[in-house]
């Protein structure tokens, strides 16, 4: 039928739409034109470990939604999820566990899972050892350092800080003197063009939410699973409801 939008059209238009609010101001979508199979994702964390950091994630789409995204973090990251490598693999037991039932949107939510919940004991970065009690302690502070731009483990980390980016652009803008002088069927597919206002706050998006190894529960209970003093229960509506927190009015579009 003429002008029928295909399941990746349709979820690539939700995800525009809800991105902000879904994120709770943390990400949003970058750099897609007219085929909506390969586009990127900014994330900037306001709380957890990678605080203050922001990372772009390239996303490429095949056969959806019968098959996972691919993914890979464009960013260099202390992470022990993400590899080191130029790959930038990620890993997401979401993504090995996906049914034509996910989305874009869990696909988001699972990258700022991730941000938010690194796991030690499972790590895909060799430059991590499960064993290793000393590093783990220690892994809050190294984030930190990789941000600011140290060498860690021989890894060279370029400096990572939002707040000196944002102070940096406004620097540039008063300064300016103004010039009053003079899947199937997915191939292709065209996007709603849709601007994005951001702003960083100091809520936690994942707060209650904890990780569990892989071989114990897959990337889609993760995300629909909350903690709760010594009991566990399935609760998406609870995860959508703490990321969506109430937005300040001041960001509102009119």
């Amino acid at each position: 039928m003429c002008g029928q939008l295909t399941p990746l059209t349709q979820d690539f238009h939700r995800l525009l739409k809800n991105v902000k609010k879904l994120s709770n101001n943390q990400a949003k979508v970058l750099d897609f034109e007219d085929d909506v199979t390969e586009f990127h994702l900014e994330i900037k964390p306001t709380d957890g470990y990678y605080k203050r950091g922001k990372f772009n994630f390239k996303v490429k789409i095949e056969n959806y939604p019968k098959e996972a995204p691919k993914v890979c973090c464009e960013t260099r990251i202390y992470h022990p999820n993400i590899s080191e490598e130029e790959d930038g693999d990620v890993c997401l037991s979401l993504f090995d566990d996906w049914t034509d039932q996910n989305d874009l949107e869990d696909c988001v939510q699972g990258l700022l899972f991730l941000l938010y919940n690194p796991n030690l004991e499972d790590p895909l970065n060799p430059y991590f050892d499960p064993e290793d009690r000393q590093q783990h302690e220690s892994f809050e502070e190294d984030v930190k350092k990789s941000l600011e731009g140290a060498i860690l483990e021989g890894v060279e980390y370029d400096r990572n800080v939002v707040e000196e980016e944002l102070e940096n652009e406004y620097s540039t803008e008063i300064n300016k003197v103004p010039d009053r002088g003079n899947d199937e069927g997915t191939e292709g597919e065209e996007p709603l063009h849709t601007e994005f206002i951001t702003k960083d706050n100091e809520t936690t998006p994942l707060q209650g939410y904890t990780i569990v190894k892989n071989n114990e529960l897959s990337e889609n209970d993760i995300l629909n699973t909350k903690t709760d003093g010594n009991s566990t229960c399935h609760d998406k509506i609870g995860l959508q409801n703490t990321l969506n927190q109430p937005e300040d009015e001041g960001t509102k579009i009119s």
